[in-house]
């Protein structure tokens, strides 16, 4: 799966020349015992206008389920609650994609995911209880890190760690787990493999995309989730070549077509008739390209195209859809959606669906008070087999004088975990955009209790929103047995290691570089905690010391072990890093500190 938004508004166009192919599927077969399911990175699902057209492509597919990424800012809207009761009046379930490589890493605190899974939470008892998301997918693609080749098998076994820990916190929000995982885990260790699968997933989704061992790569998943009783998905990828992505010919049915996606699909679920196992296909707009041989392209319209602010500032909510008339005699609707409330400007824009290139469209406004200057458009493929994007320019015709009634709309209180709005002013006859509204910064967050951690640390609380405010190591300067902050009991005796060294890669560096912090301890260290993050993970090796010289010359081997912690700022400073080793009955040593340079 990929993650990058920007590149993602650019594959809603992707294209290549293929013959046109109906909406009929050549195939009656049953497929496992979810039915079909749908990978959608982009928010188009969330135009009304739209939606008539893309639940006809649904349909024919057969999707009861969607894999929606919704970002955070859509959690609060009812747009996004409205959408997904669309989807269930069609009997299609909506699940929450996310996922951060950086979440299958040793070191991360996964306060991101924590986060997200809160804000859910919090929808789903709000705004979305109607139609609550119960279930969420995790693409944490960690593998895909340089340095996992280097011992697979070791980041294989923390990113299970931090896997089950997502899990349990997931569970504890009342969702569901769908891992999203490629096919190669079993090849690293078949012991680790079913550990990810019996305390990682409720569900599997494979990202099975390589067509020439489609059927024989997810033989070992298959039969595990058989045994567990699991439900299993085999994705099939439409995406064209995309280098970055790693996008291939070899991995992708954007060029062989549907008809030959079919067939490899139909063989696989003969090859495996097992009752849970159904398919995926990623992503929404290049596999309607390869069901019907044409886009999804977005419009994005104008009042001034030389000033991006005065893009849709509310004055063309009112225009909800632009009709598009092809050459060809078609007709589009294309309803207003914002694909990106995440972008600098607010960027309000029309999703067509079914365009074809070379048809050339006149655009029409849907509403008499509005109208399109500049009313012609022709869709053409661009370099790498994109449609490039279109604008448009609407102006609202002069009506009769409206005595403006004001109210405020879309006003939000600013919190000390988001940012508020002060609200725009709209006028309640005509509804017009009088005035927008500000940002409001966030509240500052309410120091609260500051409780134990059991690992020798202790962390303070914000009193409204819980989040973890600092984290340092407890102290006993009476020795009393007790840490003179939060009270949790710790030795009194101060822990001095055989060896306990702390360096850094690199002590001065460019922002944005990365350090490699390196501790390098004794067998009696068990863990090791850096600014009070702990860290148990550790490489064992063996190292050989030389003293003296002829006869005098003694060679000594030490076995060690050795953290590592890796650090990247992107602020300019001196960053200082207190290293503290623990043994197996907590007691901790007098800290190491090393400091970092950012230029």
């Amino acid at each position: 799966m990929k993650k990058l938004v920007s590149m993602l508004l650019v594959l809603a166009m992707l294209c290549t020349m293929l013959p046109f192919q109906t909406f009929a599927v050549e195939s009656d077969k049953t497929i496992g015992n979810t039915g079909t399911s749908l990978y959608s990175w982009n928010m188009y699902m969330l135009s009304k206008g739209s939606y008539p057209d893309i639940r006809d492509y649904l349909t024919s597919l057969n999707i009861t389920r969607v894999y929606q990424q919704i970002p955070e800012v859509y959690l609060t809207g009812t747009e996004t609650a409205d959408m997904i009761a669309r989807l269930a009046d069609d009997g299609i379930e909506t699940v929450a994609l996310v996922g951060d490589r950086a979440w299958g890493l040793a070191e991360n605190d996964l306060s991101e995911a924590k986060t997200y899974m809160n804000k859910l939470a919090a929808y789903n008892s709000g705004i979305g209880a109607k139609n609550p998301i119960t279930k969420i997918a995790f693409d944490v693609e960690t593998y895909t890190y340089s340095f996992w080749e280097n011992d697979s098998v070791s980041y294989f076994a923390a990113y299970i760690e931090k896997m089950q820990e997502v899990y349990a916190y997931a569970h504890s929000c009342g969702l569901t787990v769908i891992q999203v995982i490629p096919t190669h885990y079993d090849t690293i260790d078949a012991a680790l493999n079913r550990k990810f699968f019996t305390t990682c997933a409720d569900e599997i989704s494979l990202m099975n995309y390589e067509k020439a061992t489609q059927v024989t790569a997810i033989q070992e998943e298959i039969a595990l989730c058989e045994e567990l009783g699991m439900e299993v998905e085999t994705i099939f990828e439409t995406m064209p070549r995309n280098e970055y992505f790693g996008v291939t010919e070899e991995n992708t049915y954007f060029y062989e077509g549907y008809s030959a996606l079919l067939a490899k699909q139909e063989t696989i679920l003969n090859t495996y008739p097992y009752r849970n196992l159904s398919v995926s296909y990623h992503h929404l707009p290049t596999m309607y390209h390869v069901v019907t041989g044409k886009y999804i392209a977005e419009i994005y319209a104008y009042t001034d195209s030389n000033d991006p602010t005065k893009n849709d500032l509310g004055q063309t909510d009112a225009l909800k859809s632009i009709i598009l008339t092809g050459s060809d005699g078609s007709v589009i609707e294309a309803g207003l959606c914002n694909p990106n409330l995440t972008a600098q400007y607010a960027e309000n824009c029309y999703i067509a669906v079914g365009v074809v290139p070379g048809v050339e469209y006149t655009i029409s406004s849907a509403a008499e008070d509005y109208a399109v200057t500049t009313p012609t458009k022709t869709f053409s493929i661009g370099e790498d087999d994109v449609i490039g994007y279109a604008s448009i320019s609407i102006e609202r015709i002069a009506s009769a004088a409206c005595k403006h009634v004001e109210e405020i709309r879309n006003a939000k209180e600013a919190t000390c975990s988001e940012k508020g709005y002060t609200g725009d002013i709209y006028c309640s006859v005509c509804n017009q955009l009088l005035t927008s509204g500000t940002t409001i910064a966030k509240t500052a967050h309410t120091a609260g209790e500051t409780a134990g951690n059991q690992d020798g640390t202790h962390s303070t609380l914000c009193s409204v929103c819980k989040e973890v405010l600092s984290t340092e190591s407890c102290t006993d300067y009476n020795e009393d047995g007790l840490c003179d902050v939060c009270g949790a009991k710790i030795s009194g005796t101060v822990f001095t290691p055989d060896m306990f060294k702390v360096t850094l890669s690199k002590t001065s560096v460019r922002k944005g570089q990365v350090v490699t912090l390196t501790v390098r301890t004794s067998e009696d260290v068990t863990s090791i905690t850096v600014n009070g993050e702990k860290i148990t993970n550790y490489q064992t090796t063996t190292e050989t010391y030389t003293t003296g010289s002829g006869r005098k010359k003694v060679t000594t081997t030490v076995t060690c072990r050795v953290f590592t912690y890796t650090i990247s700022q992107n602020t300019r400073g001196k960053y200082t890093y207190n290293v503290v080793a623990c043994n197996s009955g907590m007691q901790q040593s007098n800290p190491q500190t090393v400091v970092l340079t950012v230029k």
